[in-house]
C-alpha cells in the first residue's frame, strides 16, 4: 500500500527538517510515538539505526529502523520494521515562495496474517493511515509556523 501526501509550511527548510531528522522531535508531532532511541549513529546519517516505540488504543508496537537516504535540509528516508509490517517512508523538503512544500511518500507492507486482512480492508487501512498522516502534518505545520502546538 502506498500513501502520498504534501503540505505547504510557512517556515524555513532548516526548521522543517529539524523536526524530521531529530528523533526526540517526532514525539511532538507524530501520533503515538512515545520513545525513540538511536542505536548506531553513522557519519553522513545513511545507515544510522534506531528504535521507535509507538502506543495507541490497540497497544504498543516497537519498530526498528534505518536511514536509507539523507540530504541535509532536503531529504530523509527510512525503512522500518515491526512484528506486523515493513514501512518505507521518504520526506522531501522543497523551497517554495512562501516557505517549503513537504512531500511524504510511504509504502506499507503488512506481514501475515495482516497481509491477508489487508486484501479485504485495504481501502479502510489506507484511508485511516492517510487521515492520521494529515493530522500529524497539521501538527508539524503548527509547530514549524508558531513554535508550539
Amino acid at each position: 500500500m502506498e500513501i502520498a501526501y504534501s503540505i505547504d509550511i510557512n517556515a524555513t527548510p532548516r526548521t522543517v527538517f529539524h523536526y524530521l531528522e531529530t528523533p526526540e522531535m517526532a514525539k511532538q508531532w507524530q501520533k503515538g510515538v512515545c520513545e525513540t532511541e538511536i542505536l548506531d549513529d553513522t557519519p553522513g546519517r545513511i545507515g544510522t539505526t534506531f528504535r521507535e516505540r509507538m502506543e495507541s488504543e490497540e497497544g504498543g508496537l516497537e519498530m526498528l529502523g534505518s536511514i536509507t537516504e539523507f540530504v541535509p535540509e532536503r531529504v530523509i528516508a527510512f525503512r522500518l520494521e515491526s512484528k506486523i509490517h515493513k514501512v518505507a517512508v521518504r520526506y522531501s523538503v522543497e523551497p517554495i515562495i512562501r516557505g517549503v512544500r513537504l512531500e511524504i511518500i510511504s509504502t506499507i507492507e503488512f506481514k501475515f496474517p495482516l497481509s491477508i486482512l489487508s486484501w479485504f480492508l485495504g481501502k479502510k487501512f489506507k484511508a485511516d493511515t492517510l487521515s492520521e498522516l494529515m493530522g500529524e502534518c497539521a501538527a508539524l505545520k503548527r509547530l514549524c509556523e508558531t513554535g508550539f502546538e
